[in-house]
């Protein structure tokens, strides 16, 4: 047996305390924040064999990665058992919040309850007992019980079909939750209870409107989210109805002691030997504990007894590792476990490693102090700051990324910030030393605390201005071709362009890939910035928050950023495109802003955020939603107020297919009737001083919205979100200023944009140049290509108009007036990721994904030119290397977010889609015009290149 503990994040500006637990056979995670799954990546890690995560408290910064860990692992197919979860009650919670967009049937999900004693195993192999220790804050109850799940059926009275939830009793929920959660994920224990023929609904005198269409109601034996998705789901004591009531569920802390078993001694051979112990099954009896009989070769006749310890080694300790989450309201609690004493100078067990999650008041407390201080001089311990981080950068591909481009244009590509704290100012105790990324202890064979060493797929990022001036040289000598382009640029001269009116306007992206994150480019997540008015961040993919903090700093967060951010616009469901939302909403209201944020999305985001514990609409918080789906129906149908079930908002049971492509609402909405959204639409026109406000639903899986925005002043913001090539965002973009369009896919990968409901770079530019905007930044690429995308050439003899094209990297701040700048740059650009591409390339440092795609049936993996991608389609077309062909077969499950209803392919090779699939005629004369568009000379006019983009 062999395992050990790794620091895989570090609390820091962008990302949490998580640890890594790796067996021989097995991988564990303690917390899984927002960017988990990224790091796996950047540092090369499979999460193949993950077998458990174990959450240390519910807060949306230790559990926010969770869902792109999961998704990851259902879409890869690893094959392996169910995923163990554990921690606090808000973890089921929030799984169960996401079931809107988190469908993942093929991936097995075990909830792993917290035993009341913590003397009970939580989770236990042969390898590994895992403890879990629960601590409340002061003046809690301690001696709190779980009610047992055994006879909840009947508790619950499922005969009283009109008792909802909100009613029902902490158990009751606690119940209902893993109802829901079998619903989403596979359950590896089948045979649910019997389901009411009719789910739970709202009251009597709650009208109630049946769905139009879709499948029967389910029947006994089905589990509940596959054909419903139920009511909204109620905290522990929260009454929804009141927007000013915060949830009463407890801040619960859960700390956990890893135990592995004792290790059996080794057998000396030679002691064996001398003995006269023969070779053979006997001397496994002896390695099991039993002695044996063996002639004597002394006395002839007799027998000797040999006893095990006399060729056997003494059994060794198999180790011990204590994880810590501990706030000042916890320390009572803490001090009370006896559990936790046995580690402790006068108790029986020895612990390796200590990690202490803590806060600076904790780290200050003289009680916790001299608790911490009855750990053994032996016990290594780890003090992680929650609220005083020692910041470090983690994403360091990227930020090299930047650091070569900051040489091209000290504007446009800032350096990453770093806040690094003084020694005097973080707190630590005796015989502890601070917490920091890469450490590393080896559990068993004991072995001292590391520090693992950056590899070139991870190098280590030079955070002074003097190692970065030296970074600056090497790369001049490194990279020659890149060295020439930047003396070139030097001595060429910006020729004086006649550019449209720009507002001020300046675009930051915060995450420029698609489905998912990568070493280079985080998901979708984009702020617009425009004098006079303020901020609008549109969409917030996992890790958003991180990606602002690493380019604005805490200062500039403070004072500028969540000052002036008026609006949050999510344009669809898939959570490549909001899971970072909640963290960037918690962080905001930190900072007691005064200005109101809209945000403007669908009904499922309040939805989702509500049941983790926002109060949206609060006044306090200066919150106000809008229903994008409920907005754009008044809109087509031109009425004073929203009416139609997408606005109704009457019912409270929707099939998961209607999920998907309908996207209905729940009554009662927490509070938020039709009367108040029509409101509160008014309210943000007046307040924000529109003079129109578009929200076209646009070609994508599922429902999906752009964004036409006009000021009074003039300007004009546009953004496609994930689309096909779509008329409906042409018109309502007419004469923009700035369009932000989806450019997935290449020119080349028309069939593949078409079946995944995605523009091709060609596709993005025809909708700029038809919309007549002024300013065009293409974004949203396929993770394909991880540096940047392969385009094809402009025509410079193209008469056709077009907008003055920028592409999106990461991080990069630029303004619209410097888009016909970012042009100039294209040569640089391709030199330098081609040189980047071959350092990679010879080095066989290649950016790889975390998992390999899934084994056939029969063990052996997908090779050749039938190799099946995630969703089991033979794809024929391609001649790449084995290498290449895993990577695209991976990514060729593209949307991370999918939902019930998302489209896919049939046996007969038609796409699909549930109740909003085109008509054959229809979607085939849609193939046919896109595919006419891009095969023609008017597609090489279209398309632009970084080498030969044509002067304005």
């Amino acid at each position: 047996m062999s395992w050990d503990v790794r620091v895989l994040t570090a609390p820091s500006l962008d990302t949490e305390l998580c640890l890594l637990i790796t067996f021989d056979n097995a991988k564990y995670l303690i917390n899984c924040g927002e960017g988990t799954q990224r790091n796996f990546v950047q540092k090369k890690i499979s999460l193949r064999k993950l077998d458990g995560v174990f959450f240390t408290n519910g807060s949306a910064s230790c559990i926010g990665g969770l869902p792109g860990v999961m998704m990851t692992l259902a879409d890869a197919g690893s094959g392996s058992g169910a995923l163990k979860v554990a921690g606090p009650e808000t973890v089921p919670q929030f799984l169960a919040s996401c079931r809107t967009f988190v469908q993942r049937e093929s991936l097995p999900l075990s909830i792993l309850d917290i035993p009341v004693s913590s003397e009970q195993p939580v989770y236990k192999t042969n390898q590994l007992s895992i403890r879990a220790v629960t601590l409340r804050p002061q003046g809690r109850n301690q001696s709190r019980t779980i009610e047992a799940d055994a006879n909840m059926e009947t508790a619950f009275a499922w005969k009283d079909t009109h008792r909802q939830l909100k009613h029902l009793t902490n158990s009751q929920l606690r119940w209902w939750r893993r109802q829901i959660l079998k619903g989403i994920f596979k359950d590896p224990n089948p045979n649910p209870p019997p389901i009411p023929a009719v789910p739970i609904a709202p009251p009597e005198k709650e009208a109630v409107e049946a769905p139009q269409a879709g499948p029967s109601k389910p029947q006994r034996g089905q589990t509940l989210s596959r054909s419903y998705i139920p009511q909204p789901i109620p905290l522990d004591g929260t009454d929804y109805q009141s927007s000013t009531q915060p949830s009463l569920l407890e801040d619960i802390r859960i700390s956990y002691i890893f135990q592995a078993p004792m290790v059996r001694g080794r057998f000396d051979n030679n002691k064996a030997k001398q003995l006269g112990v023969p070779n053979g099954p006997i001397r496994g009896k002896l390695t099991a504990g039993q002695s044996i009989e063996i002639d004597d070769p002394d006395i002839p006749g007799q027998k000797k007894v040999i006893l095990p310890e006399d060729v056997v080694g003494a059994p060794q300790d198999g180790g011990a590792a204590i994880f810590l989450d501990v706030d000042v309201t916890h320390v009572d609690s803490l001090l009370q476990a006896s559990s936790l004493r046995e580690y402790q100078v006068g108790g029986d067990k020895h612990a390796n490693l200590v990690v202490h999650r803590i806060t600076a008041a904790v780290a200050r407390d003289p009680r916790y102090i001299d608790w911490a201080s009855h750990f053994d001089e032996k016990t290594q311990q780890l003090v992680a700051i929650t609220d005083n981080i020692d910041d470090a950068i983690t994403y360091t591909s990227s930020s090299w990324n930047l650091l070569r481009l900051n040489m091209l244009d000290k504007d446009l590509f800032q350096l990453p910030i770093v806040e690094k704290r003084e020694a005097g100012e973080l707190p630590t105790f005796e015989r502890a030393q601070l917490l920091q990324a890469y450490q590393a202890m080896k559990m068993y064979p004991a072995a001292p605390l590391g520090v693992l060493c950056h590899s070139g797929a991870d190098p280590n990022y030079p955070e002074s201005a003097q190692g970065q001036e030296s970074s600056r040289q090497a790369v001049l000598n490194q990279m020659p071709r890149y060295a020439d382009a930047l003396r070139l640029l030097e001595s060429a001269s910006s020729p004086a362009l006649s550019l449209p009116e720009d507002y001020g306007i300046s675009v930051t992206p915060f995450g420029t890939g698609s489905a998912i994150p990568s070493k280079y480019r985080n998901v979708s997540s984009t702020l617009v910035e425009i004098p006079g008015f303020g901020g609008i961040l549109l969409d917030a993919g996992e890790g958003t928050l991180g990606q602002m903090r690493r380019r604005f700093g805490s200062r500039g967060m403070a004072e500028n950023i969540y000052p002036n951010l008026r609006m949050v616009y999510i344009s669809h469901m898939h959570a490549d495109h909001h899971l970072g939302l909640r963290l960037v909403l918690e962080d905001r209201l930190k900072h007691n802003p005064e200005q109101t944020l809209y945000i403007v999305a669908p009904s499922y985001i309040l939805l989702h955020l509500v049941e983790n514990g926002m109060r949206i609409g609060d006044k306090n918080g200066k919150t106000r939603f809008v229903d994008v789906i409920a907005y754009e129906e008044w809109i087509k149908r031109g009425s004073p107020e929203p009416t139609g079930k997408h606005s109704g908002m009457q019912s409270s049971v929707f099939e998961a297919e209607d999920v998907a492509s309908e996207q209905m609402h729940f009554q009662p909405h927490y509070g938020l009737r039709r009367e108040l959204n029509i409101q509160t639409v008014r309210a943000m026109q007046n307040d924000l001083e529109l003079t129109s406000f578009l929200t076209p639903e646009v070609n994508h899986r599922g429902k999906a919205y752009g964004l036409a925005m006009q000021h009074k002043s003039g300007w004009k913001i546009s953004y496609s979100g994930d689309t096909m090539p779509c008329e409906s965002l042409i018109e309502a973009g007419r004469d923009s200023t700035l369009l932000i369009h989806e450019a997935t896919l290449e020119d080349t990968e028309i069939e593949m944009a078409l079946m995944k409901a995605h523009s091709t770079f060609g596709q993005a530019i025809d909708v700029g140049s038809r919309m007549n905007a002024k300013y065009l930044l293409l974004n949203h690429f396929s993770q394909r290509y991880p540096k940047l995308p392969r385009i094809q050439p402009f025509d410079p003899a193209s008469e056709q108009k077009r907008p003055i094209i920028a592409l999106a990297f990461d991080l990069m701040s630029v303004p619209l007036k410097s888009f016909a700048t970012m042009e100039t740059y294209n040569d640089a650009f391709q030199a330098l990721f081609q040189e980047m591409a071959e350092a990679e390339s010879e080095s066989g440092d290649e950016e790889d994904a975390s998992l390999k795609p899934a084994e056939q049936p029969n063990g052996k993996k997908a090779k050749g030119k039938q190799a099946k991608d995630n969703q089991g389609a033979v794809n024929t077309k391609q001649s790449l290397s084995n290498r290449q062909r895993r990577r695209q077969e991976r990514l060729d499950g593209e949307q991370s977010g999918r939902t019930p209803n998302d489209v896919g392919k049939n046996s007969d090779g038609k796409i699909a889609g549930g109740k909003r699939s085109l008509p054959d005629g229809e979607r085939e004369d849609m193939a046919q015009k896109a595919l006419k568009r891009s095969k023609s000379d008017a597609s090489e006019k279209l398309s632009v290149a970084l080498n030969n983009l044509a002067p304005l």
